[in-house]
């Protein structure tokens, strides 16, 4: 399990990195924290909806979580629409 979330971070570590060096993203940004920042918010979102399934929609409120850090590293306005496009895979 340890190993698997590491690798985890690492993963969305590069992401990060990639979008650093395609200067999509502020150049103070922290990859290896952000990529914890990401994991932290779905596992957070993962365990409200395993409490509550009725009420909180995980897929969703991670969407647009990605959606509000993508455009604040961007240095662009949020656009709640703009979280239907993004795709994402945890683990």
């Amino acid at each position: 399990f340890k190993q698997r979330y590491e690798d985890i971070v690492e993963k969305y570590g590069r992401e990060f990195e990639r979008a650093l060096e395609d200067g999509t993203v502020r150049e103070d940004l922290d990859p290896e924290t952000a990529a914890r920042w990401l994991i932290a918010m779905a596992d957070g979102l993962r365990l409200q909806w395993l409490l509550h399934p009725d009420v909180v929609d995980h897929v969703r409120l991670l969407r647009e979580f990605i959606a509000f850090v993508r455009a604040y590293l961007a240095g662009a306005p949020y656009d709640a629409n703009s979280s239907a496009d993004v795709e994402f895979t945890i683990g």
